[in-house]
């Protein structure tokens, strides 16, 4: 009886088996995962009231709807492109120049930011330098460049690319000044960046340049009446700020628009320290020892300015060795030794970790 069973009970097994044999398998159907779009730029247009702007947004490499951190590069003064192409000239290693906000923009969307820089509008098809269709810039402002900056800042809020929560501004140099009103005006902001930035008013600023360039040329071998006739014009420039500061100015050197433009600028620079003291986003300013545009002590005073405040939001200013106000890196500590192959043509690596770290930290 033992064996009749067991045979039945193999009998039974045997047959299960085969009925698990004849069943396909249900195997789990695979998806896909979806591939990264390839990092490109972009020629894009923007309004910033009756102008439309023209420039590039840099898209970094991303997964199709996924939304990246972004970032507005803002000029400093003179008609700048959107690359922002500054000389680099010194007596033995002439003609040579660093792409600033090409470079900026290149390393930064590398590391994932999409990054918008354009055409500022004094730059343009009026005086040749940029291949825009700007009309010429009457009666501009410096006001109108912050006003650019922020529409900027609203460009990149509406693109599928960017995380609209995570915008930051970077201002160079007369583009630093309007970081801490954007970060004030705009607290969905995540932080802001000050290259080469000034803190006292840019005519002091300017007059500590003219005393600098004068001693330049001195050690170049002008003697004292060519220094005096090279620089006698801005000098004369300082007088006529120092002039408008106190509302004395009586020449006509600089017409009304002028005017309102220098005591706009100026009436700014004397505003940023105290806006900059009610931000509550982290800021970082950076500059370098061999920029003879804006000198260290201007970073080192944003750094008493923060050490000074009695909250903390994560400011930092520091100080680069060897890089200059093009935000490139030149070896040569004596300027008149300065070699071709001592001088970065592009923006110097350290600055661009440093700004990565700061914001990583953000």
């Amino acid at each position: 009886m033992k064996f009749t069973l067991r045979r039945a009970t193999m009998g039974s097994l045997t047959l299960c088996l085969l009925i698990l044999a004849g069943c396909p398998r249900q195997t789990p159907s695979r998806v896909e995962a979806p591939s990264p779009e390839a990092a490109r730029e972009e020629e894009i247009s923007f309004a910033s009231g009756a102008l439309k702007l023209r420039g590039l947004l840099s898209i970094p490499e991303r997964l199709p709807d996924a939304r990246r951190p972004a970032i507005v590069l803002v000029h400093g003064s003179g008609p700048q492109s959107r690359d922002v192409v500054l000389p680099l000239n010194f007596p033995q290693a002439a003609g040579l120049s660093v792409a600033t906000f090409r470079d900026l923009a290149g390393a930064l969307s590398a590391e994932g930011y999409v990054v918008l820089r354009y055409d500022k509008r004094t730059c343009g098809p009026f005086n040749k330098l940029c291949d825009n269709d700007y009309p010429f810039p009457d009666g501009v402002q410096v006001t109108d460049f912050e006003a650019d900056a922020a529409a900027g800042l609203d460009f990149l809020a509406t693109r599928p690319e960017v995380d609209p929560e995570q915008l930051v501004v970077i201002g160079h140099s007369q583009g630093a000044s309007f970081v801490p009103r954007l970060l004030a005006q705009r607290p969905e902001l995540k932080a802001g960046i000050l290259l080469a930035g000034g803190y006292r008013p840019v005519d002091q600023l300017l007059a500590w340049q003219i005393t600098l360039q004068r001693e330049l040329a001195t050690q170049m071998g002008m003697t004292g009446a060519q220094v005096d006739a090279a620089f006698a014009a801005l000098e004369q420039t300082v007088l006529d700020l120092a002039a408008l500061r106190s509302d004395s100015y009586t020449g006509d050197a600089l017409d009304p628009n002028e005017q309102r433009f220098w005591l706009e600028w100026m009436q700014l620079c004397d505003e940023v320290p105290q806006v900059a003291r009610t931000v509550t986003q982290p800021m970082l300013v950076i500059s370098g020892d061999y920029d003879w545009n804006t000198p260290p002590e201007e970073t080192e005073a944003w750094a008493a300015l923060f050490e000074s405040l009695t909250d903390k939001p994560g400011h930092r200013a520091k100080v680069l060795p060897c890089v200059t106000h093009g935000l490139n890196c030149v070896r040569q500590p004596d300027w008149l030794q300065v070699q071709p192959d001592d001088v970065e043509t592009r923006v110097s690596a350290e600055l661009v970790s440093a700004i990565l770290a700061f914001l990583a930290t953000d």
